[in-house]
């Protein structure tokens, strides 16, 4: 009969080999949903900035034509780069804002946001519907995906101040990042 030597089978045993798959499986379980808060997260306050670039244009727009009233249609495409300035200088739409440099160009149509700049609460429909005693600047509000993040949105006020809010209200599962501090 023939004897089989177990030091010289350097394998792992089926056990140790289940123990490691569920290790990985616990941590892949854990680490994936954080990283998708992160890069979500993270894609929040990039519309941020972009958000405080259009409301600053606004406000900008407001100082040095305090009367003039801007008729916002609906988001900011990238086709609204091309516009140009009035001869006046004195914008009276979102592109022709854009035209006359008071909010940089920005390629609107590829992020994950959609950016508004508001007057009168106008766009309808839209973030730029404020609540009583709001006066919102800008907004931008999350593109339709599937995921949670989707409910989320940001504002800026006539004063500069940034704003937060879901849609959902009673959400748990994801709560919006607030507007970063400088």
């Amino acid at each position: 009969m023939m004897e089989v030597d177990m030091r010289s089978n350097k394998g792992f045993t089926l056990i140790e080999m289940v123990v490691v798959c569920a290790i990985i499986a616990t941590l892949a379980a854990i680490a994936l949903p954080r990283m998708s808060r992160t890069v979500e997260t993270s894609r929040a306050y990039d519309a941020i900035g972009i958000l405080n670039n259009v409301a600053a244009g606004m406000r900008m727009l407001k100082s040095d034509w305090p009367a003039q009233a801007v008729t916002p249609t609906g988001s900011l495409s990238t086709s609204l780069n091309t516009t140009a300035c009035p001869s006046t200088g004195k914008p009276t739409t979102v592109g022709e804002v854009i035209g006359c440099k008071y909010v940089t160009p920005h390629d609107w149509d590829n992020y994950q946001y959609l950016f508004y700049a508001c007057e009168n609460n106008a766009p309808s429909g839209t973030c730029c519907v404020a609540g009583s005693g709001e006066n919102r600047v800008a907004c931008a509000d999350r593109r339709d995906t599937t995921d949670n993040a989707e409910k989320w949105f940001f504002w800026i006020d006539n004063y500069g101040g940034c704003h937060s809010g879901n849609t959902t209200r009673d959400s748990t599962d994801w709560v919006n990042p607030s507007c970063p501090k400088v």
